[in-house]
């Protein structure tokens, strides 16, 4: 499966939310509040985008990068959720 990443907009909040709480992702992740989540996109150092299945645009996962204004130029990756296991 080849991915293509955007950046997230409000209407991808309820689909990370979803992913978050799924179960087999809930031992490796605190889930945020869509709140949290929502905060993090106006956030000028997180970059929050979403994975989608480029041949059908359709969502599979996010990725959340921090750092993005570190006077230090480091980043952290704080996550990288795809709903599809096994295929990566």
């Amino acid at each position: 499966m080849t991915i293509h990443l955007r950046r997230t907009t409000p209407a991808d909040i309820p689909f990370v939310c979803e992913v978050e709480n799924a179960p087999e992702n809930t031992p490796f992740i605190i889930p945020w509040s869509e709140e949290q989540q929502h905060h993090a996109l106006g956030n000028p150092d997180i970059l929050h985008m979403i994975a989608e299945k480029k041949e059908t645009g359709h969502p599979v996962g996010y990725v959340i990068i921090a750092g993005l204004t570190n006077p230090h130029q480091s980043i952290e990756l704080m996550r990288i959720t795809i709903t599809v296991k096994g295929e990566g």
